[in-house]
């Protein structure tokens, strides 16, 4: 069995006194220290959500202003497409009426060059025949001639 002695009660006494003395100076500081720095990270992740929450805020909207832009910019092209659809008639049609007026110009030359040609071909028709006609003329009057001397 055991004998219970003084230095029993005094090492009792020693783990009582150890223990308040660790309480005070190892203990409690230590508690303090993590309870600060749990505090200090809730703070950081209340920031840090706080942060978040703006970030995506900021980028709710930067999307919304994106998304009008890209319709503004769609209606522009739009806008754009048909002003130059426009010019493009525009441009077909001024291009139509010059090929008309060319067209035009041409077949007036033409006419006027047939015009020109047929004047010509009259003139050296009307020679031909005149020359014909006096060949003929003259070689009827030869004949008629050798015929009044043969008879």
């Amino acid at each position: 069995m055991l004998d219970i002695n003084w230095t029993f009660f005094l090492q009792i006494a020693n783990v009582l006194v150890l223990m308040f003395v660790l309480q005070k100076l190892l203990f409690k500081p230590i508690t303090k220290a993590l309870d600060e720095r749990d505090a200090i990270i809730k703070e950081c992740l209340g920031e840090a959500k706080t942060a978040q929450d703006k970030a995506e805020g900021a980028l709710k909207i930067i999307e919304g202003e994106l998304s009008q832009a890209k319709q503004k910019a769609s209606v522009m092209l739009s806008e754009l497409r048909q002003q130059g659809m426009a010019e493009q008639v525009k441009i077909v049609e001024a291009a139509k009426e010059q090929g008309k007026l060319l067209i035009e110009k041409s077949v007036k030359e033409i006419e006027k060059s047939a015009l020109e040609a047929k004047g010509i071909l009259l003139k050296d028709a009307e020679i031909a025949a005149s020359e014909i006609t006096t060949k003929m003329l003259s070689s009827a009057k030869a004949k008629k001639e050798k015929t009044v001397k043969v008879q």
